[in-house]
């Protein structure tokens, strides 16, 4: 009797053992180019982000506590001040092979025959833009603003292009004109100045001066899609697709870490973008960055939207609707880090399994 049930015991954790084995070699042919690439764990590379605005608050947060270097100590991170047309630059030039960039920047971008690809989500919030003069100036109609001087930090960042989008909108076409001064801590400097009749900057870069009285916000530019993606290049992702994975899972740690490190958060806005403790405590509340798949999937609609409004405006070329959208995003990676951490909790399951219940 007690060999009966030693020998149907036995077969319980044969046939959990068989089945735990059918699971790994299933994962093994699923993923396979994720595992069998593991060996490029020290591959050496870099990622451009920008540091102009209050979008990349997260990524500059990270960067000043080290956390790039705690999720992905291979890479080099280097931050520009000036927006994303500086990240699209290190991108094109080879400085860089992983970018943190607006919308804008990289249709246009791609527009121009740079060749890179969007592979995730980071910021889901649609990027709200404040046309600004100063408080005491004759402006209070944007229409007064054609033809006028306006302060940008460089050509190809979100601002400049969201300036173009707005101008194409409003019939002005190239009635304006562009003062390039590096970024929008410099675009603030310069209106208040006097150097420049208005500026266009994120409108959370700027409640500070519109409720001290120094400057008064005429017009708003809105947009329905998500402000700022993870891009790479395409020779980089032929290379080394897994480490394009495991930039995305960094991300989400590092956005977890952000959200649960709210005083930490919050201290870095007050001291580096001079926000009050209640316009921090509102931001990090409202605006979505990405902490999981979900949120770092890439929606055809939204980029179709955000092409749609850049060919209507004249900054794209109408022909770029030929341009198919495989070639400008995959959200292949993205699944891949949903993918591999509930099989993983499967595996664990199982064997927890075998440990707690099987006994003879």
């Amino acid at each position: 009797m007690i060999r009966t049930k030693v020998r149907k015991a036995i077969s319980r954790t044969l046939a959990v053992i068989i089945a735990v084995i059918v699971i790994i070699v299933a994962i093994g042919a699923g993923l396979g180019y994720y595992y069998t690439n593991a060996s490029n764990s020290s591959q050496k590379f870099t990622i451009a982000i920008t540091l102009a605005g209050s979008d990349p608050i997260p990524l500059y947060w990270a960067y000043q506590n080290g956390l790039f270097q705690k999720y992905l100590p291979q890479a080099t991170i280097v931050g520009f001040p000036s927006g994303g047309g500086s990240v699209i630059h290190a991108l094109a030039t080879g400085k860089a092979q992983i970018g943190f960039v607006n919308t804008f920047s990289i249709l246009t971008a791609i527009a121009e025959g740079v060749p890179i690809k969007i592979v995730a989500v980071w910021d889901d919030s649609p990027y709200t833009a404040a046309v600004l003069v100063r408080n005491d100036s004759s402006f209070y109609n944007i229409s007064q603003l054609e033809g006028k001087t306006f302060a940008n930090s460089a050509p190809g960042s979100f601002d400049t292009v969201t300036l173009e989008l707005m101008a194409g909108k409003l019939g002005w076409g190239n009635n304006y004109t562009h003062v390039y001064v590096g970024s929008p801590k410099a675009q603030i400097a310069a209106l208040l100045s006097g150097k420049v009749d208005a500026t266009i900057v994120n409108v959370w870069d700027v409640q500070h001066f519109i409720q001290s009285g120094q400057l008064r916000e005429i017009y708003v530019v809105s947009q329905d899609w998500p402000a700022e993606y993870i891009v790479a290049t395409d020779s980089f992702i032929t290379q080394h697709p897994n480490i394009i994975v495991k930039v995305i899972e960094a991300t989400y740690k590092i956005m977890q870490d952000y959200y649960s490190n709210a005083s930490s958060a919050i201290q870095f806005m007050v001291k580096f973008e001079n926000f009050t403790q209640s316009e921090a405590l509102e931001y990090l509340h409202t605006v979505v960055y990405a902490t999981n798949s979900s949120l770092a999937l890439i929606n055809a609609t939204a980029l179709k939207l955000a092409e749609s409004a850049l060919i209507d405006a004249g900054v794209l070329p109408s022909n770029f609707t030929n341009v198919p959208l495989s070639s400008i995003y995959t959200n292949q990676f993205v699944q891949m880090t949903s993918n591999i951490s509930p099989t993983v909790g499967l595996i664990d399951g199982i064997l927890a399994i075998m440990e707690n219940r099987i006994s003879f």
